[in-house]
């Protein structure tokens, strides 16, 4: 998996969608992915007029 959190979240937005289909993440490259997309939702949060954030 790519080192750059704008490639790995490109790379996980398809690579594991359907099962099966590509050898499963590892737990450190999971847990990284859903890392980086609290992060981006944080920052979409904070940009929004309104916004409340999720069930986390």
């Amino acid at each position: 998996m790519p080192h750059d959190p704008a490639r790995l979240a490109d790379a996980m937005s398809w690579a594991f969608r359907y099962p099966g289909d590509a050898e499963q993440p590892s737990a450190e490259e999971a847990q990284a992915a859903l890392a980086l997309a609290r992060e981006v939702y944080e920052m979409l949060l904070a940009h929004v007029p309104g916004a409340t954030g999720g069930p986390w």
